[in-house]
């Protein structure tokens, strides 16, 4: 037999001009362990071929947890939600910008334009611009480079002794360019 914890109480009683008279009541009384098990996701990571390895945190139950893309763009969150019985579901990653192409973006950004390298410049940012199909690529931190790098070329091109010193197929080319 288990013994049950003796709970006690005692009162004492104050009448004025009396002796003073006390109560005790002690109770048996059973007592219930109760156990909390918070359920949650663990922390987990997985990894997309296109657009990068996501860290999800640990999560509680029938929550969605958001956070931030690997490969930008700036703002854009992946979601993943961590059913009723603490188990993942799978990521949504469609916001996110894919691995290749933002790693193309952020090493053309850190070109310098110039004489010598305009063309060659000019005609990776074409094919950089033309291979970006996906919607996720087509973020405001690539458009912003882009811009960067037209602002660069316009600014390069308005200097006559660097037209003067251009190749005609090569003017040809960044005329098309700007202009078809």
């Amino acid at each position: 037999m288990t013994e049950r914890p003796v709970i006690t109480y005692s009162v004492v009683y104050y009448q004025q001009g009396q002796d003073s008279s006390s109560v005790t009541l002690t109770v048996n009384a059973p007592t219930t362990t109760v156990m909390i098990d918070l359920v949650a996701c663990r922390m987990e990571t997985t990894v997309s071929s296109d657009r990068g390895a996501f860290e999800w945190p640990e999560t509680m139950s029938d929550s969605t947890v958001n956070i931030s893309c690997p490969n930008g763009p700036s703002g854009a969150t992946a979601n993943r939600k961590c059913t009723n019985n603490s188990t993942w579901e799978s990521p949504n990653v469609t916001f996110c910008a894919t691995s290749v192409i933002s790693n193309r973006f952020r090493n053309i950004s850190k070109v310098n334009v110039t004489a010598e390298n305009v063309v060659s410049i000019f005609e990776n940012l074409t094919d950089l611009v033309m291979s970006t199909t996906d919607a996720a690529d087509q973020n405001t931190d690539n458009i912003r480079t882009v811009s960067a790098i037209l602002n660069q070329t316009a600014n390069l091109l308005s200097d006559p002794i660097i037209i003067m010193n251009l190749s005609s197929s090569e003017l040809l080319m960044v005329y098309d360019m700007f202009y078809h």
